[in-house]
């Protein structure tokens, strides 16, 4: 049972929609050590693909159980390629100072005080 007495329904609603339509184009960007230098890859993923990927990763094997339009995206493991780490990983830059968005507001209201004052 949910809140307020409702019973939670054991299939999500498809409203017999069959997911077997492409949406809006996402680029996708993975990075990672595993992943060949120079790889480019024009395989169509999907959103649920990353969900996909994760269920295929060794010791689950697909028994996450996801629902038909996850079963049915593409996953990265083929770009997943290589055996092991490639060891030119480059260093992170030294990380900048936060923003703080609360001075950044301030002085937007001043100059948009002393603009409107100047009329």
């Amino acid at each position: 049972m949910c809140a307020a007495g409702h019973q939670r329904e054991s299939e999500p609603k498809t409203h017999n929609f069959p997911f077997d339509r492409l949406g809006v184009r996402v680029p996708a960007l993975v990075a990672s050590p595993y992943v060949p230098a120079g790889t480019i890859d024009h395989t169509q993923y999907h959103h649920t693909s990353i969900l996909k990927t994760v269920d295929n990763v060794p010791g689950l094997n697909g028994s996450l159980n996801l629902t038909p339009r996850v079963r049915a995206a593409a996953d990265f493991s083929k770009m997943l390629a290589l055996p092991a780490a490639r060891p030119d990983i480059p260093t992170c830059p030294s990380p900048i100072a936060a923003f703080n968005v609360r001075i950044w507001f301030q002085l937007v209201r001043t100059s948009c005080s002393s603009l409107s004052s100047g009329m």
